[in-house]
Order: structure tokens, then C-alpha cells, then sequence
């Protein structure tokens, strides 16, 4: 993996995708098993969900803000929350599978066994500092984990089959891989429920959801419940409704003829001028730069 970041000003996020995969407690993994026949042009998107790919045939190209990466057959890619990233067909015809995972849920995760392994870690380091199939035995293991997942027999099996093979796959790749600090999480599934309800509220309101509110509708203080928060997720309360409703103004911005004060207003914005130092402080263009490159 290289390291030699594209400038934000190159970095085309007018072509960044929100995309939602309806996930919940019930259908915390979904699989995706995608085949693309030929080579394409760079695809971006950026959403919520983690998300953990796995190449079956053919090569790509990932990349992300700060770094960028050739993966073939056997090899993964993973992406953490909010992660703006991009990929590229390079050999065709390309095939992966990929999950989508609901981060509560695996930040929860837990096995007696093995207290130890903090499972969103490999998600949540740089994007060079990542863990890899490296040898030849690893990329076996992982590409028979593909195999099984791109099996049509997988959809009549129960859904918690999905992440039986998520944690077969992560297992594979801890191997020969540690984060040098792993991150301190808190592993209590009554936390990760109170975290889940604060992020709901998020997705609920266009408004600006206030620390305060979220602590209290999960029976938090205010602190406690920051602290909790950002263990969890890896980053503030406040930073995460912020991408949120930047991710959904920029989508409105490129679908509707909406003007831009009165969607600035809509997603919790205290007026244009406000929407646009966040756009440019993020996106690196103005809403209506950003419009305009839509267009």
C-alpha cells in the first residue's frame, strides 16, 4: 500500500455516495457478492457501516484520503465509519464479496476465550497500517471464507451465519497482525445499546442532535457518556452528527434544485455561512462548487 495521498482539491468528493444498508440488531452483517465485467472508472462512496471486501477473481484498485492500494485474489479491504474511499477495476472480470457491518455489534463482540482481541481495530487504523493477506496461506484461508460466502446455499442458512464468517475472516487476518495500540473499548452490550439508541436519534432528526440530549436519552451524563461514545465509535458525538448531516446536505445538493440556504437550514446548519465553512473545511468546495461539479 502506498502513502503518497491525492491533495483534497483532487480528491473528488462531489462523487462520494451516502450510502445506508438498513442494518439493526436483527441484520447486524449484509453481504454484497458483486461481479464487474469489465474496467470502470473510480466508484467513491462513504457511509456508516464498517465494511470488510474480499477480491474472488480479477484486481482493483482501493483508495482512500491518505493512501491507496492494489489488492488481487485472496486479499481484503476494510473501511471504517464515515471513510470516504474509491476503487478501481484493474483486471477484469472482478469479483468480490463484501460485508457491511453494524459497528455497535462489533465493537461488542466478545468471546471469553479471547477478551483480548478488540474486533473494530483493524477497521480503525490508518488505512496503510491495516491488516493484509500477506502470504500465500493466508490468502487460501480467506478466499475459501470467500468462497463460502459467495455460495447461493449461504441464504438459506440463518442470518447469524453472516457473522460467523465476518469473525472467521478477522481471525485469519490477526494471525500475523496487532494494532500498536489497540483501542480501549468498552465491551458491555447494555453500552453498545445506549451507544446504538444516541446514533438512531442522529438518523431520526435533521437537526443538530446536542451531546446533552443523546446522554440523556440513554440514561447518561454528559460526560460519561462522551466518553463512552468515543470509545466506541472512535470519534465525538458532535463530529459524528456533523459527517452526517454534510453527507445528507451534499446529497440533497446534487439531487434537487433545493437552494442551498434553504438546505443549510433543514440539516440543522445556523444559516449558509455556516454550511459553507463546513463545506469547505471537509469537501474542500463550496456548496455551490460542489453543485456546480455535480452538475
Amino acid at each position: 500500500m502506498t502513502s503518497n495521498p491525492p491533495t483534497r482539491a483532487s480528491w473528488p468528493l462531489q462523487q462520494i455516495e451516502k450510502l445506508s444498508f438498513g442494518l439493526c440488531a436483527e441484520t447486524p452483517v449484509k453481504l454484497i457478492h458483486h461481479r464487474w465485467p469489465d474496467r470502470r472508472r473510480f466508484w467513491y462512496d462513504m457511509h456508516y457501516p464498517f465494511e470488510l471486501g474480499i477480491v474472488l477473481t480479477g484486481r482493483m484498485r482501493r483508495q482512500y484520503q491518505n493512501a491507496e492500494q492494489d489488492i488481487g485474489q485472496g486479499q481484503v479491504w476494510l473501511c471504517n465509519i464515515w471513510e470516504p474511499h474509491g476503487f478501481r477495476i484493474l483486471q477484469a472480470p472482478c469479483e468480490a464479496v463484501i460485508l457491511m457491518i453494524l459497528p455497535p455489534m462489533l465493537t461488542a463482540t466478545c468471546y471469553e476465550e479471547s477478551k483480548d482481541i478488540q474486533w473494530r481495530a483493524p477497521f480503525c487504523v490508518q488505512p496503510h497500517k491495516r491488516p493484509q493477506a500477506r502470504t500465500a496461506a493466508a490468502r487460501r484461508s480467506i478466499l475459501n471464507v470467500a468462497r463460502e460466502l459467495a455460495d447461493p446455499a449461504l441464504a438459506d442458512k440463518p442470518r447469524v451465519w453472516l457473522r460467523l464468517k465476518l469473525t472467521q475472516a478477522l481471525l485469519i487476518l490477526f494471525e500475523d497482525w496487532s494494532p500498536q495500540k489497540p483501542p480501549s473499548v468498552a465491551q458491555s452490550s447494555t453500552a453498545m445499546d445506549r451507544v446504538n439508541r444516541a446514533i438512531q436519534m442522529v438518523f431520526e432528526s435533521a437537526s443538530a442532535v446536542r451531546t446533552e440530549a443523546a446522554a440523556s436519552a440513554c440514561g447518561m451524563n454528559r460526560n460519561t457518556f462522551a466518553g463512552l461514545f468515543y470509545k466506541t465509535m472512535g470519534l465525538r458525538f458532535s463530529d459524528f452528527g456533523l459527517r452526517f448531516r454534510l453527507s445528507s446536505a451534499a446529497a440533497e445538493l446534487r439531487k434537487t434544485a433545493t437552494p442551498a440556504k434553504a438546505i443549510a437550514l433543514k440539516w440543522g446548519f445556523a444559516d449558509i455561512s455556516h454550511m459553507h465553512h463546513w463545506f469547505i473545511r471537509c469537501y474542500g468546495l463550496s456548496p455551490s462548487q460542489y453543485r456546480k461539479a455535480v452538475e
